[in-house]
Parts: C-alpha cells; structure tokens; sequence
C-alpha cells in the first residue's frame, strides 16, 4: 500500500513557478484549493496517483485549459463526471476508471474523441473497460427500459435522439 500525500496549494504554486521542482503526478491526494490554482494556469496536469476526487476538485479541474491527466482515479461520482464535461478545450485521459455509472458515461460522452490515437492534447481519452460504454452515448444511443403494459412485460429498446 503506498503512502498517502497531499497536493497543498502551497505545492501547486511551487509546480506552477517551475514546473521541474516537483512531480505532482505523485501525490495521492489533491486539496480543492490547490485544483483551483492548477486549473488556473495552461499547463499539463499529470495527477496519475490520484484514486478519488471531490466534486469540488472536478469542478476546480474542469476549469483547466490544457490536458488534464486523471488516469489514477478508479471510478467518479455522477456529479464528478458532468463538471469534467466542461473540460472542452484540452484533453481528459481517465484510462484507469474502472466505475461509471449510466449517468457519469452520459456525461462524458459531450466529450469528443482524440483527433487520432497517437494525440491525446484534445478529446476523452478513457479505459478501454469503459469506452463502449461512453460511445453508446455519444452516438445518441441510450437504452431505455418500456413498460408492455399491454403483456406485463418490460421491454429494453434503444430511443435514437
């Protein structure tokens, strides 16, 4: 079990003027101050040893204009997923979310993919697990479970919007 250590804005404002004095990709835990400084600034933000996030954090993040990289987190709240949504303008990789819910997939499905596999500066780039699960949404596709009532039945058929 590795150590937990947490992100402080005094940390952020340390990253921030100089990028090489600390890895912030190493800590395992962020405070919301200190996501709302890193979002302030056009950087890349590999916070891969996060497991978990706030929403308040997600919210702070989906602010950030440049790629933002969350690939330590294993699952995010609904509430999470729709403030990192709005992160329109840079990439989003979650390549380790392994728990999303139908809303959270919903949510994250606004985003558009990479450009190409091998540029992950714009688009949600997320797990494989996951990915169908995102497109099925992106493509307009929801499952939506109708009632029979007719023949008591409950029947699952896909409402293309």
């Amino acid at each position: 079990m590795s150590k937990k250590s947490t992100l402080t804005n005094e940390i952020a404002e340390k990253f921030l003027n100089d990028q090489s004095s600390v890895d912030i990709s190493l800590f395992t835990e962020i405070e919301d101050v200190a996501a709302a400084t890193l979002a302030s600034h056009e950087v890349e933000l590999p916070l891969n040893a996060l497991a978990t996030i706030s929403d308040g954090v997600a919210e702070s993040l989906s602010q950030h204009k440049g790629v933002l990289i969350l690939n330590g987190l294993k699952e995010l709240s609904d509430s999470a997923a729709e403030s990192l949504s709005n992160h329109q303008d840079a990439g989003l990789l979650l390549i380790g979310l392994e728990k999303l819910s139908d809303e959270g997939a919903k949510s994250l499905a606004k985003l558009n993919r990479p450009r190409n596999e091998h540029d992950f500066s714009t688009g949600l780039v997320i797990s494989d697990l996951l990915e169908g699960k995102v497109q099925n949404y992106r493509n307009g596709m929801e499952k939506v479970f109708t009632k029979d009532l007719s023949k008591g039945q409950t029947i699952n058929k896909l409402d293309l919007k």
